[in-house]
């Protein structure tokens, strides 16, 4: 199976995530400095990545996930995109005024959709390793920022 970009990054923020979340508990570092560390890097870094992947690579996107080219497949890209453009901005604004809170209510937010999405992917047939990834993500990410909820 060659492997894409898309699985080479995603690889590589779900293993940056977890290597700040153990280095963080190694160094003894506060939760809040583990959390603002996932944040930047992890939530922030591949929400970057999705809006570029998904608004100017689109057709990149759908060849390596499988997802045809209609009209309403496209469509739903798009509204991908601008679902994680809007999240990232709202990101980026509440990291520059130390907001951390609603940093973290945010990341919570997402970490529940790419868990449920790439559970969706396995539902409808789409073992991917992308899917895989979404789900091990979320679930690190989830349980890194649900306890600021």
């Amino acid at each position: 199976m060659k492997m894409n970009m898309n699985l080479y990054f995603y690889s590589f923020i779900l293993i940056l995530t977890i290597t700040l979340l153990v280095y963080g508990h190694i160094k003894e570092q506060p939760i809040e400095q583990i959390r603002k560390n996932i944040f930047l890097y992890g939530f922030l870094t591949s929400s970057i990545y999705g809006v570029i992947g998904h608004l100017f690579y689109a057709k990149n996107i759908r060849k390596s996930m499988n997802w045809g080219s209609s009209k309403g497949v496209v469509t739903l890209q798009r509204e991908l995109g601008i679902v994680q453009l809007s999240m990232l901005i709202i990101g980026i604004v509440c990291y520059a005024k130390k907001d951390f809170k609603s940093c973290y209510v945010l990341a919570v937010v997402w970490s529940i959709f790419i868990l449920l999405a790439g559970i969706n992917h396995f539902i409808v047939g789409n073992k991917s390793p992308i899917a895989f990834l979404d789900i091990v993500q979320g679930a690190v990410m989830f349980f890194t920022f649900y306890g600021e909820l």
